[in-house]
């Protein structure tokens, strides 16, 4: 999904403030399917449930970067994040992966429930 830069961010209580010049990844949740054939030529389809993504920079503070860190503990939180065309993006997940720092930039991504409103 594209939307352009985030307008406004928050995730776990926490305000998160969009960098402007970053693209973030979006990929909403929901199921990935897989179609075979039989042998007598019949077709069906499984799906396996996959979990959305949003993958962004933002900027903070350190103290901002140590919360988000505190919040690695693999608890869900929710969160709404606006993209810059006007998606409102409902979250349930938990930060996944590491929680990177570098001169006032925190780069973050989130795994869970990904729900265009």
């Amino acid at each position: 999904m594209r939307g352009g830069p985030f307008f406004d961010a928050k995730f776990g209580g926490l305000p998160l403030h969009p960098k402007g010049d970053s693209e973030p990844e979006i990929n909403l949740d929901g199921r990935e399917w897989d179609v075979s054939v039989t042998g007598d030529g019949e077709t069906f389809a499984s799906g396996k449930a996959v979990p959305g993504k949003i993958k962004s920079d933002f900027n903070a503070s350190f103290e901002e970067y140590k919360k988000l860190v505190a919040m690695r503990d693999g608890k869900s939180r929710a969160g709404t994040f606006t993209t810059a065309n006007g998606d409102v993006l409902m979250v349930n997940g938990v930060i996944s992966g590491e929680v990177t720092y570098n001169n006032g930039t925190v780069s973050l991504e989130i795994t869970g429930k990904v729900r265009l409103q």
